[in-house]
């Protein structure tokens, strides 16, 4: 913060000795976030929160700021929960205003309207629960599968799941041949219908092993409650 502070001093766009920035570390921990935050505002009358970033952190110092009448802007806040409105003051997280452009119901979206492309109506979702932790935190890829599995919900999609940390001790193609291979696979498919692939649009099935896929933000805008 400070760096980026000092870049826009250097540009004349406000005084350098406008802003203080007191620093504290969450350790990407919920208790922690909320310690750091309480602090900062009964100790230090903190005026604003940059961060935290972590979702399971986020969440309750994003509660508290809304009865502090304190903003707090995140690049984190990535779960489906975060892009609700925020524009009421009943609104849960009224005080929380999101600055990145991508979030867990963008690539959710993303995914659907590629399965919509090729008319793909069953999907089976094989994840590892707390991948690309240093994204977002603990959980971050089950949160992640949980924004596409209610975005499928909505929209009819058959689908199953596989958290591969309930079978640490296979690779991922013994996970692929038990939980795809019998159900989801196109051969599968061919010999259950007794139908060429080409006749089986409807119900030809797609693996999808995301860790979180990083999409060129350009091809996005902002989810619609992100700058609520």
């Amino acid at each position: 913060m400070a760096l980026a502070a000092d870049a826009v001093a250097r540009r004349g766009l406000w005084p350098r000795d406008l802003l203080s920035f007191l620093p504290g570390d969450d350790k990407c921990d919920a208790v922690y976030g909320q310690i750091s935050a309480v602090d900062s505002y009964a100790h230090d009358c903190a005026h604003a929160f940059f961060g935290p970033t972590c979702e399971y952190s986020v969440a309750p110092v994003g509660r508290m700021v809304k009865f502090w009448n304190t903003p707090l802007l995140t690049v984190g806040a990535l779960t489906h929960d975060f892009s609700n409105k925020k524009t009421s003051c009943e609104d849960e997280y009224h005080m929380l205003t999101r600055v990145g452009t991508l979030g867990f119901r963008d690539v959710a979206q993303f995914v659907v309207s590629v399965m919509d492309q090729y008319s793909w109506r069953r999907a089976s979702l094989v994840y590892d629960k707390d991948g690309y932790h240093v994204l977002s935190g603990e959980h971050t890829c089950k949160l992640m599968m949980e924004a596409l599995v209610k975005l499928m919900k909505e929209r009819r999609l058959q689908f199953a799941s596989f958290d591969t940390e309930k079978a640490a001790d296979q690779g991922l193609k013994e996970h692929l041949k038990r939980e795809v291979g019998n159900d989801f696979s196109g051969e599968h498919q061919r010999r259950r219908h007794r139908h060429p692939l080409s006749s089986l649009s409807l119900s030809l099935s797609v693996s999808l092993r995301l860790r979180l896929v990083r999409i060129a933000s350009s091809h996005f805008g902002p989810d619609d409650g992100a700058a609520d």
